[in-house]
């Protein structure tokens, strides 16, 4: 018996996100060069999930148009180096 699979509307920050998720990981990925080998994979990983999160309050605020790919690697890149991570904290 085939399971029925309930999707929830796309917001306006699913649907930035998703549009922009590509040029999002590449940039991710070019910024995690920096980082050891062994943190890299976690900060291609961390950086979007960040972006994610922060996409959803500037949809709220109405500043979803403003946000631009380069700069939010950038901002959350720098962070995920000086310990700030989606799921905590790294001193």
């Amino acid at each position: 018996m085939p399971v029925a699979t309930v999707s929830a509307p796309l917001t306006t920050a699913h649907a930035w996100f998703t549009e922009n998720l590509s040029e999002l990981t590449r940039r991710a990925q070019g910024f995690a060069r920096r980082f050891a080998r062994r943190h890299r994979d976690d900060a291609v990983a961390d950086i979007p999930g960040q972006i994610f999160r922060y996409s959803l309050s500037a949809a709220a605020r109405g500043k979803l148009a403003l946000l631009t790919p380069f700069a939010l690697v950038s901002f959350f890149g720098r962070a995920h180096a000086a310990g700030r991570q989606l799921a905590g904290t790294d001193t």
